[in-house]
């Protein structure tokens, strides 16, 4: 029946929609990730170079 139909695609609307919620999770977390290691790393740096204009 249409019903039925509908219902179905609607199923397959939101199963599609939790991969893609799932997908950008992984981005997320991805770049979350990313970001911190820029912290860390621009941290470092700059003790590097407070250390070198204090001698």
């Amino acid at each position: 029946s249409t019903a039925d139909a509908a219902n179905g695609a609607a199923a397959s609307a939101a199963s599609a929609a939790n991969g893609a919620q799932s997908t950008a999770n992984q981005a997320l977390a991805a770049a979350q990730a990313s970001q911190s290691c820029c912290d860390a790393t621009n941290e470092k740096l700059d003790r590097m170079f407070k250390r070198s204009i204090s001698k």
